[in-house]
């Protein structure tokens, strides 16, 4: 198994990661519904980091993405329920609650 990421650089030195991983052909709700369930909701104690969803957010909206929060609700719930085949399903139903 090898690292299935590349760096690209970009503009002013800048460099992104892009992650090859898991990558297909799917409605970009998936891509920008991802975060919600995975980054700015804590694993911990399900608490919700509202600075971090705006600033994704925001950021995505910036860079020309239209966002459908309805669509981004049902993906996010997507990911939760993929996620409860890993870990405690006890814990990633809370979660997703």
């Amino acid at each position: 198994m090898g690292l299935v990421a590349n760096e690209r650089g970009g503009t002013h030195g800048a460099v992104a990661l892009v992650d090859w991983d898991q990558s297909g052909m799917a409605p970009r709700e998936l891509d920008y519904g991802y975060p919600l369930i995975t980054v700015v909701v804590a694993e911990e104690d399900h608490t919700f980091d509202d600075r971090a969803a705006r600033a994704f957010y925001s950021g995505y909206a910036q860079a020309g993405g239209n966002i459908d929060r309805r669509q981004m609700f049902n993906a996010a719930l997507f990911h939760a329920l993929r996620y409860m085949w890993w870990g405690s399903t006890e814990r990633r139903w809370e979660r997703i609650l």
